[in-house]
């Protein structure tokens, strides 16, 4: 009897120390960052996503830095290689830099410089949840805390969103930026307004498919747009984007900014209604569509930042 006691004793033991596996998936993920009260310097990135592409990781729609995982360790980092004049003015970064002499050319020389943004042990890694336990961070968010968790972004699905329409418009920029205005209703309606530099320019109205409609109905349920805030900071030189999402008959979620400064999941909704500018099968329909987006549409155009005068050569 003491025996068996004693197996079911270590048995329980060995169950307790056992360590967390870590899903080698974790990566095709995002992670949302999860943060407390108490973490006033990171208030403002709550709930915005850490991932991972083409060895490449991000965080708030910015690349961090080129990424590794050495058993339960990630690492962030970067090098570069640099001549002696760089180095002796000085190298401005957030993260941890090394310069080392490196022999690149018989006869010439670089420094090879390194970045260090994150080395972090992963604590746990499963389709849910991301921990990591920092051993050295630098810059946005590694900075502030010694933990981080991230959840699966996917587990904010909100089945009782039902998409009614969908607006979006882009101004022009100092460039050949198009201006354009698109409005999509769940009658499948397609509205276009296309002004300077746009494809297709003038109006035009048509339908799009079901199956177009219900992927950004989905996308919309995936980005969490109650939770995230509405204004963006506005770009210097780029597209000032709005998008104005109508859900569930009487509700309305409005997004003005630099689309890139979007949350992913919202910034891909914006994407993916560009790309929808040219539909197979759209009319021409006159002037007299009727949108709520205010940026660059007809009797509502707002005018792009006035360029630098040209120097005289």
């Amino acid at each position: 009897m003491k025996s068996i006691l004693a197996i079911l004793i270590l048995l329980f033991i060995v169950r307790c120390s056992k360590k967390e596996q870590i899903d080698e998936n974790f990566t095709s993920k995002y992670w949302n960052l999860s943060i407390t009260k108490n973490d006033s310097n990171l208030i403002e990135y709550e709930n915005q996503a850490l991932y991972f592409e083409k060895g490449i990781a991000y965080f708030y729609n910015k690349k961090i830095g080129n990424y590794s995982i050495i058993q339960d360790t990630l690492i962030i980092r970067d090098t570069s290689y640099y001549d002696k004049w760089m180095i002796v003015n000085g190298i401005r970064s957030s993260a941890k830099v090394d310069v080392n002499f490196y022999k690149f050319i018989k006869d010439d020389s670089l420094y090879k410089v390194t970045y260090t943004y994150l080395i972090g042990k992963i604590l746990k890694a499963n389709n849910d949840s991301l921990i990591i336990k920092k051993i050295e961070g630098y810059g946005i968010p590694f900075k502030y805390k010694e933990q981080y968790e991230f959840y699966n972004d996917t587990s904010q699905y909100d089945v009782n969103i039902d998409l009614d329409t969908i607006e979006f418009s882009s101004s022009l920029c100092y460039g050949n930026c198009p201006a354009i205005a698109i409005k999509i209703d769940k009658g499948l309606n397609y509205n276009y307004w296309g002004g300077e530099y746009a494809d297709k320019q003038g109006c035009y109205s048509g339908k799009i498919l079901e199956s177009q409609f219900d992927q950004l109905e989905k996308m919309v349920r995936i980005a969490n747009i109650e939770k995230n805030k509405s204004d963006y900071y506005p770009p210097v030189d780029a597209p000032y984007v709005e998008l104005i999402i109508d859900y569930n008959n009487n509700k309305t979620k409005r997004f003005r900014g630099y689309l890139s400064d979007f949350p992913l999941r919202i910034a891909n909704i914006g994407l993916k209604l560009s790309d929808l500018c040219k539909p197979s099968s759209i009319n021409s329909y006159g002037c007299e569509l009727n949108f709520e987006v205010e940026l660059d549409i007809p009797e509502k155009r707002v005018s792009p930042p006035t360029p630098p005068p040209r120097l005289i050569e």
